[in-house]
């Protein structure tokens, strides 16, 4: 049922079926607490009156026991006056009836008064229950219909206001029996009512004539509160999902709906007796409260949804103004300002609009360093190399080097001018090499499995991009790809109706777009584009991809032909647009994973993720920065055996911790924020290495920062914690930033 909407649903709808039960629930609680009470009252009236008797006749309490269970109850009288006074409090009028034939001699029993004013309790609590059923209610049907339109239409991506609700619409619903007894709402709670009255009045008369204490009598009436208690709150509930089902059909017609689903498990928890019927689909009109649709059962808490094909997901929204009766756009409104605009109307679409309308956001800006191209292709290798992991691309196809031979020097910088802008930009993981072949060759055919005309390709296994030596060896091959590409499109388009059926499908997709590729016309363009699918398998996680590409078939057709053509594709075509600053076509959700990746914020994500403290407001940073580097560096030049013994020493800690504590600062890649890679240097950690080498001064921080990198690394190498699970958990024991303010604090103050 997944088609239909049903998730949707489910998803939609979770939220405010929680807040709807929670309020029923509180209205349960109110009146479980109502009985309480006046189970409290009762038992004090009975007790009361035992002990009224006692006293009016000079006796015992166990004396008066004694008589009245002798069958003196006959001879015990009060007058009418004493008797209205207890009487005076009337909730519903039937009282005076019963006052009435009671005067018709005159005197009644203390006994009857006693049952009379137990009767006008039970009678006033039930016209309060009563009161308050109908209020909630009527106010629930209300909201129901007001969340459900608003729902329909933000999944039309229509908005419109809605009509009036009749005001007698909830009483002639409550007025209609639904179930097999023929009982309508008030009927259902009266009745149960005077059954209560009955069972109380014969648990008070067994009590007393079989000589039972007060308290005996209390606990019996008490029960009978209970149960009545329980049938309250159990109508409630049943009567809560009917009303929601009747005011959900009554939207449903009103919004054109013509089938509903059932769905039986939206808490997960409730109505596992209706189970089998999670998922049925029916027409509107053939679901029938209590038989064919919810409740099924006393407190069924099963609800209905529209089944149709309207849903829209994210989709461009329009809105009818209220004021003026004109469709404009709009962006999605959220429910509360939809009541506030088109039901209570205490603000105008134009209002709305005003304050949620926001300015076209400026991408964030980094400094890229000015490209100088290379005078000779040894050049423009040696230039290529800075973003290229030597060492983890030794055993690589790419043996860690880049290597131009075979393409001209125009083409090379081209190539380096794409690195350069997206490295530059991005924090990516380097890649493992870039080198050229011949697609003729062997190794080509392998490399460029598409053909002999692709320029490029991403090698997923050896994390670097092969150049195709026969298109990039100088600028007229490039055109001759660039043409023949051209020729291809046009004969497409202009054969675009001669086409088979997926072929046609296909051809569409690329004239929506307009363009086969992002950047298919420079070279500079489709290097991104495979440095789009490096960025996709060394930085994206397998969720992360999942989600990124589950709006595919809604954004794809916006960016260009090939990125309709697979996942892969996708997410290298909005790569490439997003190196282009054409963030507008783009997935949202894309932009903001892509914005993370961002050098500007390199500063804060290191913070966040690691703990180091450079401060990027701190006018001395790139100094600072310039020291951790160039310390770090000196650390991992130093002699590594004398290093780790003299920081043994000056700490205090075993050798075999401090070297491991080495090889996960200095020398190990984590997988961190900003790509696979080493811990960037950081000035405060810098500052307590030193003093731990050194040893002049060591302070209680630098010894926090020890025993946080051997817990950290403890964590990841034996139990599997990744980097940040395992930092997050050793900052809980060793907080080594925690500990340095707190030195510098002292420091301060000192000074």
């Amino acid at each position: 049922m997944t088609g239909s909407g049903s998730e949707y649903w489910l998803q939609r709808e979770k939220e405010w079926i929680t807040a709807r039960n929670r309020k029923t629930d509180k209205l349960s609680e109110d009146l479980e607490n109502a009985f309480l009470r006046v189970s409290d009252d009762l038992q004090k009236e009975i007790a009361a009156w035992v002990e009224k008797y006692a006293d009016a006749e000079g006796i015992t309490l166990a004396d008066a026991r004694k008589r009245l269970s002798a069958g003196e109850l006959q001879h015990l009288k009060m007058n009418l006056e004493e008797f209205t006074k207890l009487a005076k409090d009337n909730a519903d009028g039937r009282w005076e009836k019963e006052l009435t034939s009671a005067s018709a001699s005159v005197h009644v029993t203390r006994l009857q008064a006693l049952e009379l004013q137990m009767k006008n309790i039970v009678r006033k609590l039930y016209a309060g229950q009563e009161s308050a059923m109908s209020d909630f209610l009527t106010g629930l049907y209300a909201d129901e219909r007001e969340h459900m339109t608003y729902e329909i239409q933000r999944a039309k991506g229509k908005f419109d206001s809605l009509a009036a609700l009749p005001e007698d619409r909830v009483q002639k619903i409550l007025q209609r029996p639904w179930a097999d007894d023929g009982q309508a709402f008030s009927e259902r709670l009266w009745g149960t009512q005077n059954k209560l009255i009955n069972v109380m009045q014969s648990e008070l008369l067994r009590g007393i004539i079989s000589g039972k204490d007060t308290g005996s009598i209390g606990k019996s009436v008490a029960k009978r509160m209970g149960a009545a208690s329980y049938a309250s709150v159990r109508l409630i509930q049943t009567e809560t999902t009917r009303l929601i089902v009747e005011s959900d059909k009554d939207t449903f017609e009103e919004m054109g709906i013509e089938q509903v689903e059932i769905i039986g498990t939206l808490d997960r928890n409730t109505c596992d007796s209706c189970g089998s019927l999670d998922g049925r689909v029916m027409k509107r009109t053939e679901a029938k409260a209590g038989s064919t649709a919810p409740p099924f059962h006393p407190n069924c808490r099963c609800i209905i949804v529209p089944y149709d094909d309207f849903l829209s997901g994210d989709g461009q929204r329009t809105a009818r103004d209220p004021e003026n009766g004109k469709t404009v756009a709009i962006p999605d409104i959220s429910y509360k300002d939809w009541k506030a605009v088109y039901v209570d109307k205490t603000k105008t679409l134009e209002e709305w609009k005003k304050a949620h309308t926001k300015k076209p956001e400026s991408p964030p800006t980094v400094e890229k360093p000015a490209f100088v191209p290379a005078k000779t292709i040894e050049e423009a290798q040696e230039y290529a190399e800075q973003f290229i992991d030597k060492d983890g691309g030794s055993f690589s196809p790419f043996k860690g080097v880049a290597n131009y031979k075979g393409i001209s020097l125009d083409m090379a910088n081209s190539v380096n001018e794409a690195l350069t802008d997206v490295f530059s930009t991005l924090n990516i993981p380097k890649l493992r090499g870039i080198k050229v072949v011949s697609s003729k060759t062997v190794q080509g055919k392998k490399a460029f499995p598409d053909g002999e005309n692709a320029v490029a390709s991403y090698n997923m296994a050896g994390q670097g991009v092969f150049l195709n030596k026969d298109v990039l060896k100088n600028a007229k091959a490039f055109d001759g790809y660039r043409k023949r590409a051209d020729e291809a499109w046009d004969l497409v388009m202009k054969n675009i109706d001669s086409l088979n059926a997926s072929g046609k499908a296909l051809a569409e997709k690329y004239k929506e777009a307009g363009r086969s590729l992002v950047a298919g016309d420079t070279v500079q363009g489709l290097v991104t584009h495979e440095l789009g699918h490096h960025v996709q398998w060394q930085v994206l996680k397998a969720k992360e991809f999942n989600e990124l590409t589950a709006r595919r078939g809604q954004y794809a057709g916006k960016i260009s032909g090939y990125a309709t053509a697979s996942s892969g594709e996708y997410i290298a075509e909005s790569f490439a647009a997003y190196m282009k600053g054409e963030r507008s076509i783009l997935d949202p959700d894309f932009v903001k994973a892509m914005d993370k990746l961002l050098k500007k914020p390199r500063q804060n994500a290191i913070i966040k993720e690691t703990g180091a403290l450079n401060d990027k407001n701190d006018p001395e940073m790139e100094r600072r920065d310039a020291h951790a580097e160039r310390y770090y560096e000196f650390i991992r030049k130093s002699n590594k055996e004398n290093w780790i013994s003299r920081v043994s020493k000056n700490s205090g800690m075993r050798k075999a911790s401090v070297e491991k504590i080495y090889e996960h600062v200095f020398i190990d890649k984590h997988k961190l924020l900003m790509g696979y890679m080493r811990f960037p240097a950081d000035y405060a950690m810098a500052e307590s290495f030193q003093r731990l080498f050194e040893g002049n001064t060591v302070y209680h921080h630098d010894l926090i920062m020890l025993r946080h990198e051997r817990l950290e690394l403890e964590l990841i190498r034996r139990y599997g914690y990744s980097f940040s699970e395992a930092h997050e958990i050793t900052e809980r024991k060793y907080n080594y930033s925690k500990a340095l303010k707190e030195w510098e604090k002292n420091r301060n103050a000192e000074s």
